[in-house]
C-alpha cells in the first residue's frame, strides 16, 4: 500500500481486514524494506530511483520523515551490460546480524554497497564513515 514512493504500515484485524496505520516517503520507489531488529529503523531500497533511505518507526509505531538517503551513483558500468546496467539499481537492502552495517545490492552498479548505520543513536548520516570508492564490494560479473 502506498504511492509508489512510499511505504505503509498496516494493523491486521483478527478478521484479516488490513487498515492503513502511517505512511512515510521514502525518496524514490521503493521495491524492498528491511526492518532493523530494534524495530526503531525501517531502511528501503528504490531500484527506479538508485537511492537508499532511513525512516524512522517512532515509539508509537508512527513512520517518521526519511533521516537520511543516499543516492548511489557509478562512473565504470560496462558498455556490454547497458541494457540492463545503465545506471544504478539498488534492489535490496540488508543489515547485518549486528545492525551495524546495511548492506545495498545494486544490480546496475552489480555491487554491494556497505554503509555504517547506528541506529541506537539516531543517525544523520546513513554512511557518515564510508565512501561509494571504498566502502564497496565489486562483484566479477559471474551469476549470483
Amino acid at each position: 500500500m502506498g504511492t509508489g514512493r512510499s511505504i505503509t504500515k498496516v494493523d491486521k484485524e483478527a478478521n484479516g481486514t488490513l487498515h492503513r496505520l502511517t505512511t512515510a516517503e521514502t525518496i524514490g520507489d521503493p521495491c524492498h524494506f528491511t526492518i532493523s531488529a530494534d524495530g526503531k529503523w525501517a531502511l528501503a531500497a528504490s531500484y527506479g530511483g538508485g537511492t537508499l533511505c532511513v525512516i524512522p518507526i517512532l515509539a508509537d509505531g508512527i513512520l517518521g520523515a526519511a533521516t537520511d538517503s543516499k543516492l548511489h551513483s557509478a562512473d565504470w558500468l560496462k558498455e556490454s551490460l547497458a541494457d540492463r546496467q545503465e545506471s544504478c539499481h539498488p534492489h535490496q537492502v540488508k543489515l547485518d546480524p549486528t545492525g551495524q552495517w546495511a548492506l545495498g545490492c545494486d544490480l546496475g552498479a552489480d555491487r554491494v554497497w556497505v554503509y555504517a548505520f547506528d541506529g541506537a543513536n539516531l543517525p544523520r548520516n546513513f554512511a557518515r564513515n564510508s565512501s561509494a570508492r571504498n566502502s564497496s564490494a565489486q562483484f566479477s560479473g559471474r551469476p549470483r
